[in-house]
Parts: structure tokens; sequence; C-alpha cells
């Protein structure tokens, strides 16, 4: 099986990545490959649709297409012929995903943003300082997969209560419900993790209803994907109430090089908001563990195996 291979890699990487593909010849696009040798490839591996869509015409024995990443939102599914087999990366950063999202509700809750600026400009004050004490309060995550459930242990051996929400109504959650049960999940909720998938059906998912239904001094984190939540909601949300607290790393606009990054509203004049630039999965390792995983689908391909982490495709044709 040849594979070809988007995305820009060093020459260790690449040896690292041809090590893994037992069976399979890697077929590196930044390589400047023949066409003969593309014509040849079986399955592709997605770091940029736009980088590989051109190309894909020419592979007529195309069976599957696997992601690097976690999502599939920017892969046109409906481009692609059904009888080929769509994968993701998903799992292979959730333990750094994880960690990010319990440091910023860790963060927020002890108020580390503020507290470290007003220690830095020569203030030492313990007048007025509210921390929040996690242990017996209940967390709410919406997306109890791969990073979701690392968020849920993590919880629970902080002594919090933990309530997933998730397509299934089970898990190894305190207690699980469906995404007809989340306005109830986040009324019992002091603390909220988004880890869900972003779907046509999870778009806009979090909005002035759900957002309202929690405390008004709760903490707010988002590691899945800007969309899942309205914009105009949160933001309207966090000024009004300077005692709710967010932690976000996803967005709703990203800059295309060298722009500056902005949103429709100036989440990073909030004082009650800490922001990060989507950086949650790029701990130590990071790609060595996207490439093991995108390598062991392919090689379950080729020995005939169940690929993992297959996409419904019916969940984007909404």
């Amino acid at each position: 099986m040849h594979v070809l291979v988007g995305g820009s890699w060093t020459e260790d990487e690449k040896t690292f990545l041809t090590a893994l593909l037992t069976g399979a010849t890697p077929v590196f696009l930044s390589d400047t490959p023949s066409p003969e040798s593309i014509h040849r490839c079986e399955a592709v591996l997605v770091m940029s649709w736009k980088e590989v869509a051109p190309h894909v015409p020419h592979m007529p024995r195309l069976a599957l297409v696997q992601s690097f990443m976690a999502g599939v939102e920017r892969i046109p599914l409906a481009a692609i012929p059904p009888q080929v087999t769509v994968a993701t990366g998903a799992g292979s950063n959730a333990a750094a995903v994880a960690e990010h999202a319990w440091a910023l509700l860790s963060a927020l809750a002890k108020d580390l943003r503020c507290q470290d600026r007003r220690l830095r400009e020569g203030t030492f004050s313990q007048d007025g300082y509210h921390g929040v004490l996690l242990e017996g309060k209940t967390l709410c995550i919406v997306g109890y997969g791969h990073v979701g459930s690392r968020v849920g242990r993590m919880a629970r051996a902080a002594g919090m209560r933990t309530i997933a929400v998730n397509t299934s109504g089970a898990s190894d959650a305190d207690r699980t419900v469906t995404s007809d049960g989340l306005l109830g999940a986040l009324s019992s909720a002091h603390a909220v993790v988004l880890a869900v998938a972003h779907t046509p059906a999870t778009e806009g998912l979090i909005g002035t209803s759900e957002l309202e239904a929690l405390p008004d001094d709760a903490l707010f984190v988002n590691v899945a994907r800007g969309p899942v939540v309205d914009e105009d909601a949160l933001y309207r949300h966090l000024a009004a109430r300077p005692s709710f607290r967010a932690g976000l790393d996803v967005w709703w606009r990203y800059p295309r090089n060298d722009e500056p990054w902005s949103q429709g509203h100036p989440f990073e004049t909030l004082e009650n908001a800490i922001i990060t630039p989507h950086i949650a999965g790029l701990a130590e390792g990071w790609k060595q563990a996207m490439l093991r995983t995108a390598a062991e689908n392919v090689t379950r391909a080729l020995r005939g195996e169940p690929v993992r982490n297959v996409v419904d495709r019916s969940a984007y044709l909404i």
C-alpha cells in the first residue's frame, strides 16, 4: 500500500512515520512526488484538506482518508466517495488537551490571572480574594470521549462530582445524560468543560439559555471548538457577570498568515477570562503521537482489521 502524506515534516519525523508504516510506503507531498506515485496511493494522511484535495481525484484506489486531527469539520465529507473510509486522529493528544482543560479550570478557580497581574504591578493584597474550592463541587463535562473522560477522572480525584453529557447516556461519571438533559445537567453544575466534537448538531450548542442555567459564579472551560458556543451570548454573559469565569483555548476566527488575532468581541479585555491560542494539544511529543495514531490506522486497514475513529458521515449532513 502506498500512502500519500500531507503536511510539512522534518527528516526525523519522516523517518519516524516510515518506520511505523509497516508494510506501507509513504509518499510525502512535501517531496513533490511524481503523478505515478500519487496514482498508486490507497490512503491519504491529511493535515490540510486544501493541500491534498487536488490529488484525491487522481487516486482511483483510494480507500482511506485519515485525518491527523481530532476533528473533520474542515474536510468536505460530501466530496469524498462513500466507499472511502474517513477516520480522525481522535485520542492522539487527549492527555495533553485534558491537562490543559484542568489547568484552565484550576487557574479560574484560584483567579490566578488577576492575582499574578496585581502582584507584578506591585500590589500585595489578600483583601477581597475569592478562591473557589473545587472539592465538593459538581463538574459538567459536555462530550465524554477521549478528552472528556480524562477530565472526569481528574475531577473525581480532586473530590468533584461529575456529570457527563454524551450521545449514549452511559459513562463512568457519577451521572450521565444525553443532550436532552443538557439544561438540567448545567443547572446542577458549578463548573463546565466542553470537549465535544464540532458537528452541525453541536453548532451553537451552548447559547444564552444554557449559560443562564449555570450559577452566576460558574467556571466555564472550552477546549472543544469555538462554534460549539454562541460567541455573542458568551461575551455578553461574561461582561454582565464579573464573577462568571471562562477559560478559552478555541476560537471562532483564526488569523491567516501574519494577520492579528481578533474575534467578534474583545474577549482579551475581560478580567474574568483566561485565553490561550489553541495550544491545548501541543504538549511534548504531540507530533509523534499524531503520527503514531495515523500510522496505526493505516496498518489496521492494511491488515484488514477495523479502522478506529471512523467518522459517522450522517452526523455532518444535518
